[in-house]
């Protein structure tokens, strides 16, 4: 029976290694939930499912009270990659937020070859 569903959450992924997951050729949604996960073991499932990148791309509002630019007052976007700050104001920061993702882009990049 194929495994269509996978949610890792309370999950120490700092040591986990993401390939197997990223081999279920069945798998239709991924919830991933913590800060500890290599962005090196999210890019093998992001080069694996395309849906999953764009699910790791759609930068959520971080609407916690009193987290807001301090530059702009706008909603900060959380970024889920390890090793890159949490928390960036897409517009005060747009140059480094660019960065970062296109850091995680050639990780993508190398994980499909």
């Amino acid at each position: 029976m194929p495994l269509r569903h996978l949610s890792l959450v309370a999950v120490d992924g700092s040591a986990l290694d993401l390939g197997p997951a990223a081999r279920l050729s069945e798998l239709e949604s991924l919830d991933i939930q913590g800060a500890d996960f290599p962005p090196e073991e999210l890019a093998k499932l992001a080069a694996a499912f395309p849906w999953f990148y764009d699910q790791l791309l759609d930068l959520q509002d971080c609407k916690i009270g009193g987290v807001a630019c301090k530059t702009c007052g706008g909603y900060l976007k959380s970024l889920f990659l390890r090793k890159e700050k949490g928390l960036w104001c897409p517009v005060c920061e747009e140059e480094g937020l660019k960065a970062a993702l296109n850091v995680f882009d050639e990780l993508v990049v190398a994980a499909r070859q």
